[in-house]
């Protein structure tokens, strides 16, 4: 009954991410890879452009067909749910449908960034669903046929995805090789097909000759630089994280000590009241405030890292090797810039595990009504996205066809409301001179014939 139960989720699952990623609409980038640009960054190598090279490939592939494309990110998506939560537990249905819910609450610039913008999906979706698998097999070693061939392809393909990506397996790679070879004093096939796997992706990647242009200042869109903009959404990011994270540590501490009031608990009631505050001054634009914001924040630090060294025993490996690699995954972002919402996918999907974590801890997940009651909610959850979302879509679709229509009725001004499509519309703006060719080319269009006007 069990395993009927299991099956019919995940089919269910299964179809709602169909249905839903159905009405995804290309854009921007997507139009140019879906033409003769894309085969000729193919054919070039993607030489002047980057060593995204999987990344590149896949979206050249899933732009020239909506079913593709639509299959190809629901099965990426439902990867991400099922060994997401297999890294904490294995088989638990009830898991995977409060993980279903983490993902369709995604904060708005992420989701539409890295899930609903094919381009972006092909390269920070997919390489999110790579650090789950480096995850899951350092943590749980599946046995599986040729393991060293399998590890190696995962570190290489993975590694040729996004850099700061890159950047993690190989440092990952190296550390857990070095740690099984301290504590077992022997060296792992396994692990070393992943670090083999990651120093060749690594080597392919960054010998692209478009990072020897942002090495020496003559990359027009990329730099090297303290990327001060990222350091304050992080920040911001990362208070509401810990309030949660807190809150949850309260709580089992109370569940477990039976309300036993001590310095420890008091140490994490105060951590969490400083956490408030550091928000309410985050956002206040006074010198003063934000003075006083810095110095709070320096003592909200200092109070957490005594706090989660007092409740060690809370938190297990799994969660540090989580921990450990949000923070690697984060720092070549402060010397990158520009940096966008899509960059923090695979954070937001890591961060959405140790939030997992927590609720199994203060949860019967075993419950029989739990079931029902996730059931339930992810049902409610997943009408309102796909309903809410779904009039953004289709507003984009009638918007082209009308464009498309215009164009070939031999309209030579072709009128845009940017208005009414900014405060409709919370996607990517579609319609620019910068995308004009593309857009001409995907549908066969005269460019010449118009121009655009906007209102």
């Amino acid at each position: 009954m069990k395993k009927r139960l299991c099956i019919i989720t995940y089919i269910l699952i299964i179809i709602s991410l169909l249905l839903f990623t159905y009405q995804f609409p290309y854009s921007c980038d997507d139009w140019g890879w879906a033409t003769s640009y894309g085969i000729n960054q193919l054919l070039s190598k993607f030489s002047n452009l980057n060593g995204r090279y999987l990344g590149n490939i896949l979206i050249i592939l899933i732009s020239r067909n909506n079913i593709i494309k639509t299959c190809f990110m629901s099965g990426i998506i439902f990867l991400i749910l099922y060994f997401g939560t297999k890294i904490l537990k294995k088989n638990n249905l009830n898991l995977v449908l409060v993980f279903y819910a983490i993902f369709l609450i995604m904060p708005w610039p992420i989701f539409s960034q890295a899930i609903i913008w094919s381009s972006g999906f092909c390269n920070y979706a997919v390489s999110t669903l790579i650090i789950i698998l480096v995850i899951y097999i350092i943590l749980k070693k599946a046995k599986i046929k040729w393991p060293f061939i399998v590890y190696t392809f995962i570190g290489y393909c993975g590694s040729l995805l996004v850099e700061n990506v890159t950047i993690y397996i190989l440092i990952i790679s190296i550390l857990i090789n070095i740690c099984f070879y301290f504590t077992k004093k022997e060296i792992s096939k396994h692990y070393l097909g992943l670090l083999i796997g990651s120093i060749i992706g690594t080597f392919t990647m960054f010998s692209n000759p478009s990072y020897f242009n942002l090495v020496d200042h003559t990359d027009t869109y990329r730099s090297i630089e303290i990327n001060t903009q990222i350091i304050r959404t992080l920040i911001s990011y990362l208070l509401f994280l810990f309030i949660i994270i807190s809150i949850s540590i309260i709580s089992i501490y109370l569940k477990t000590k039976k309300f036993t009031i001590n310095s420890n608990f008091l140490l994490m009631f105060v951590s969490t009241i400083i956490n408030f505050l550091s928000i309410v001054l985050l956002f206040n634009k006074d010198i003063l405030a934000s003075k006083i914001f810095y110095f709070i924040l320096a003592v909200f630090i200092v109070s957490y890292i005594i706090m989660f060294y007092l409740n060690r025993h809370m938190i297990n490996r799994d969660i540090i090797l989580i921990f450990m690699s949000i923070l690697i995954l984060l720092a070549p972002l402060f010397f990158v810039f520009p940096v966008g919402a899509r960059n923090f996918l695979a954070i937001y999907i890591l961060v959405g595990i140790i939030a997992l974590y927590f609720i199994q801890k203060l949860i019967t997940l075993k419950n029989k009504y739990f079931y029902l009651i996730s059931f339930i909610i992810i049902s409610l959850i997943y009408v309102n996205c796909y309903f809410n979302y779904g009039k953004d879509f289709k507003y984009i679709k009638k918007e082209t066809n009308r464009v498309v229509s215009s164009i070939k009725a031999k309209d030579s001004l072709i009128i845009i409301d940017t208005q009414v499509f900014n405060t409709k519309v919370n996607l990517p703006f579609p319609f620019s001179n910068e995308v004009k060719h593309d857009f001409c080319e995907f549908y066969q269009l005269d460019e010449d014939s118009f121009r655009f006007i906007y209102k």
